[in-house]
């Protein structure tokens, strides 16, 4: 699991980002530059890249949580 988490975000997971919205925090999900939408907590967001991630690239993909079952 030491891909899991991408040192180089702020959010602690690969393909999220946080919306520095002032009013509600939200975390929008990218995937080769396809927004993938706006979701309201990191992990959400994570779980809808690693789908994504695991569609375009099957078993070479880098997930956030590589033991889910539900992707």
């Amino acid at each position: 699991a030491a891909n899991a988490r991408d040192k180089k975000s702020k959010t602690g997971f690969r393909g999220v980002t946080d919306t520095k919205r002032k009013l509600k925090k939200s975390f929008v999900a990218h995937c080769s530059g396809k927004n993938l939408g706006l979701f309201a907590t990191a992990e959400e967001a994570a779980l809808a890249y690693d789908r994504a991630a695991k569609k375009k690239y099957g078993p070479f993909a880098c997930l956030n949580f590589p033991g889910a079952a539900d992707l």
